[in-house]
């Protein structure tokens, strides 16, 4: 029922909008975790106190005066397909800030593409790139990054062929 439900929930750290506090001791008792009162919702801790790791969290802030939803919305829906064990949320995020023109998009709140530093939207596959290399350097990509890497590896082969290796 409900109960084991916001048990699930508080386990996987996605309880941010539940309040979870009739559940406490029972989570205290069967995970070892404890919850600590933050206004009027509860964050998870482990026993030493420390919070539970969550899984990041992607948050694409667009304009909305310049229309660009749709935009967000698309790259959102293609990292959520790539990442889907691996993110914990995609948020868009509008932005009235005057002038407009705002196309970011943060992990765990850290910039890691802002339209007017790059002068240009990201392509999918940049942004997948970017994300993978911070929270998983060992996942493959697939077919986006295939030919990038046969270049690199042909460009390597050739110098060690000119070096006589």
């Amino acid at each position: 029922g409900a109960p084991s439900f916001l048990l699930v929930l508080a386990m996987l750290g996605t309880t941010s909008g539940f309040q979870i506090s009739a559940f406490a001791p029972r989570l205290h008792r069967e995970r070892g975790v404890s919850i600590r009162p933050q206004t009027k919702f509860y964050s998870m801790c482990d026993q030493s106190g420390e919070y539970m790791p969550k899984l990041p969290i992607v948050e694409i802030e667009y304009c909305t005066g310049c229309r660009w939803m749709l935009r967000g919305a698309w790259l959102a829906q293609e990292l959520l397909t790539t990442f889907e064990a691996d993110i914990g949320s995609v948020a868009l995020v509008p932005s009235r800030v005057r002038p407009g023109g705002v196309f970011d998009i943060r992990l765990n709140g850290k910039t890691i593409w802002s339209r007017k530093t790059e002068g240009r939207f990201p392509e999918a596959k940049e942004i997948k790139q970017r994300v993978r290399d911070i929270i998983s350097p060992e996942k493959s990509l697939g077919h986006s990054e295939s030919a990038e890497k046969k270049v690199v590896e042909a460009e390597f082969s050739q110098d060690e062929k000119k070096m006589g290796m």
